[in-house]
């Protein structure tokens, strides 16, 4: 009976610990899964490194668009006072003198904040991921490695936000992240 509690308790385990999707590490509630079919996406691409993410169509641009290494996007709100958003989706490349090495990528993921969970690194695909859970303000975090080129993106958002971008929205805009060919 004790092996038997033990794999239910570690199968548990790891479910919880496999990706940003998980509801209840995302704070969404089960009802925003079904609407995750409605949701509708915008290819953003960041030209000058063709790199791409995806967004959830209607974000806003809130940067100067004239940056050339990826933009921020947030939640249009739903009305004039819904001040201050916290929905938003930061996307940035930037260009190293050096290639990154998996020491070098391996040192950048030992940096990561400690009060961050879900930290996860795969040195053959050259990238990593995690989480910083807020009382307020949660953000999940992909950074993936071509070359000399590190490309991010940062899903950032307040529960009231959790409906627009959390979950499985979430997991769609991490994994979308990509060096286009």
């Amino acid at each position: 009976m004790k092996k038997v509690m033990f794999s239910l308790a570690a199968v548990a385990a790891m479910l919880l610990m496999s990706s940003c999707g998980n509801k209840s590490a995302n704070g969404t509630e089960a009802a925003a899964d079904a609407e995750v079919a409605e949701v509708a996406y915008e290819h953003f691409k960041i030209e000058k490194y063709n790199a791409s993410v995806d967004l959830v169509k209607g974000m806003r641009r809130t940067d100067d668009p004239q940056m050339d290494n990826g933009g921020l996007f947030t939640v249009v709100p739903e009305d004039a006072d819904d001040f201050p958003i916290y929905g938003c989706v930061d996307a940035s490349v930037y260009e190293s003198y050096e290639e990154y090495t998996d020491e070098r990528i391996q040192s950048e993921f030992n940096s990561i904040p400690e009060e961050s969970v879900d930290k996860v690194i795969d040195l053959e695909k050259k990238e990593f991921s995690y989480a910083v859970p807020g009382e307020t303000i949660s953000e999940y975090h992909r950074c993936i490695y071509k070359g000399n080129l590190s490309a991010s993106v940062t899903v950032a958002y307040s529960e009231k936000y959790a409906k627009q971008l959390g979950g499985e929205i979430c997991d769609h805009i991490l994994q979308s992240l990509q060096f286009d060919e």
